[in-house]
């Protein structure tokens, strides 16, 4: 009888911690960092941000950690993904 793959939820979780994606403005006004969940981490403005009018200023801030996020997680994805093989649980590779 075969045993369905499994993963230690330790190491999901140790690589969900280590990754941390950046995104920002084009003149890095404003820098958001998000890890996988979304989570985020940080938002730094400078003052060429408080330039923008509230709404214009939300709605990047949104764009940017909605952008972050996209990355976090695309990123834990591909090493859990990777860790999954490297275990031999993966397609195609030994079980």
């Amino acid at each position: 009888m075969n045993t369905p793959p499994r993963l230690d939820p330790e190491s999901v979780r140790r690589i969900s911690e280590s990754i941390e994606c950046e995104s920002a403005s084009d003149d890095r006004s404003i820098v958001v960092r998000c890890r996988p969940g979304p989570e985020v981490v940080d938002i730094a403005l400078n003052s060429r941000a408080f330039r923008l009018g509230s709404e214009e200023l939300g709605e990047r801030i949104l764009g940017l950690v909605e952008n972050a996020a996209a990355q976090a997680q695309e990123e834990n994805r591909r090493q859990v993904l990777s860790l999954f093989n490297e275990e031999g649980t993966g397609d195609g590779v030994r079980n």
